[in-house]
């Protein structure tokens, strides 16, 4: 093999054995400071970011974050962004309001719903997103009429 791509972040472990290989890499969607690999990563801070001003502007205070900023790279990079948007806009960031979207295995499972509801949901990606929309309708909500 002349070398790897990586997409998606791996495990410690399963990143700590390829890196023995001694075969070039590129991270795709992730980096890691432990490795020198160079790295292709999208804007996902400046995205998450954009997402909560666009929220915040359409009226909304009370927003959630959706995402397990402790998984991976990109996770912790949104949440950045959210959390930006909201100091920006002095508005808080609710402890309550941080939900994890994985288990500890790192698979997506649907967050639990708050006992007060925000009026919007940040979400760390679509998959995420997808299985909040289903909670949420399970619940009695329509979305995005009653919650964006």
């Amino acid at each position: 093999m002349d070398g790897l791509i990586l997409l998606g972040e791996p495990s410690r472990a399963y990143l700590r054995a390829i890196t023995q290989l001694n075969v070039p890499m590129v991270f795709m969607d992730f980096y890691d400071d432990a490795a020198s690999a160079p790295a292709v990563v999208g804007d996902n801070a400046y995205g998450a970011y954009r997402l909560t001003c666009h929220l915040i502007n359409a009226g909304h205070r009370d927003i959630a974050y959706v995402g397990n900023t402790r998984l991976t790279s990109s996770i912790m990079d949104r949440f950045l962004g959210y959390y930006r948007a909201m100091l920006t806009h002095q508005l808080p960031v609710r402890e309550d309001w941080l939900l994890n979207d994985r288990d500890a295995h790192g698979d997506v499972i649907a967050p639990e719903l708050p006992a007060q509801m925000p009026t919007a949901f940040v979400c760390n990606c679509d998959v995420t997103a997808v299985r909040l929309i289903e909670k949420l309708q399970a619940a009695g909500y329509r979305v995005p009429e009653d919650v964006s």
